[in-house]
């Protein structure tokens, strides 16, 4: 039996696509559930190309670590994009959110089992 491995670069390929047709079929203001789909395909495509970099630059396999630093840095970017559309991040947020990230690297170096 032929086992497919999914790539990082295909699913980069299919939520960049996602993401394109969301934005041009779509318009926020008539469905805020449109814009749950947009964050979501946008944290899939962070990941993703931060997997396909990590990738191309590393031959042997990222560790958890590495995948949890990966997961955490992307859904910050993520929620600090949903604050900058609702025009809410202001530098009081943002060093709150700088503040959170830097706690949740931390916590996640020292929780690694490598």
């Amino acid at each position: 039996m032929i086992r497919l491995r999914a790539t990082p670069s295909f699913f980069s390929l299919i939520s960049l696509i996602g993401l394109v047709v969301l934005i041009t079929a779509t318009s926020p203001s008539d469905n805020i559930l449109f814009s749950l789909f947009f964050f979501l395909l946008s944290f899939v495509l962070a990941v993703n190309l931060a997997h396909l970099i990590a990738g191309i630059f590393r031959q042997a396999s990222l560790s958890v670590k590495a995948r949890r630093r990966i997961r955490i840095t992307a859904a910050i970017l993520v929620i600090a994009m949903m604050f900058q559309a609702t025009r809410s991040l202001n530098w009081i947020s943002g060093s709150i959110l700088l503040i959170i990230t830097l706690g949740l690297l931390f916590y996640s170096d020292r929780r690694s089992v490598d």
